[in-house]
């Protein structure tokens, strides 16, 4: 099935998980996956944070997975994944949008700074397609394209 731009898509019951779901773009991927009846398998550094989503959202807590997870961290992800399994048999959407800067001039980063950053904007991207696509896409629940 080749989707369309302009297509409307039945997203009710369907999951998304959502990477740096406690604030900005990710919260706001959130509400809207949630206006369209979506099951969300939030996850985030920031518990707090990911509280505040999830009581934003106005979901059931049965229809809402709120994880901490560390996108630079293969193991973080690979349980995150673990969890959309478990809880709701899968996703249909993966975000993978947590992404961080470090603050000041780029020339002033330190080793740890660009460490930081790579991690989590580049591996936490591989780490998200790694654990998640294999097991989505290979049930046809979720299609992969660019």
């Amino acid at each position: 099935m080749e989707i369309q731009p302009g297509d409307h898509l039945d997203l009710r019951g369907k999951t998304a998980a959502i990477t740096g779901a406690a604030s900005g773009f990710g919260r706001e991927l959130a509400l809207l996956c949630a206006a369209k009846g979506m099951n969300l398998v939030l996850a985030d550094v920031d518990l707090a944070g990911l509280e505040q989503t999830a009581s934003l959202v106005g979901l059931p807590r049965g229809q809402v997975a709120l994880q901490r997870c560390d996108v630079s961290q293969a193991q973080d992800v690979d349980s995150l994944a673990h969890t959309a399994q478990e809880r709701f048999g899968g996703t249909h959407l993966l975000f993978n949008n947590a992404g961080v800067i470090a603050a000041g001039p780029i020339w002033k980063a330190t080793p740890q700074d660009w460490a930081w950053v790579f991690g989590v904007n580049v591996m936490g991207v591989a780490n998200g397609i790694r654990s998640f696509v294999p097991s989505d896409a290979g049930t046809r629940r979720a299609r992969v394209g660019g």
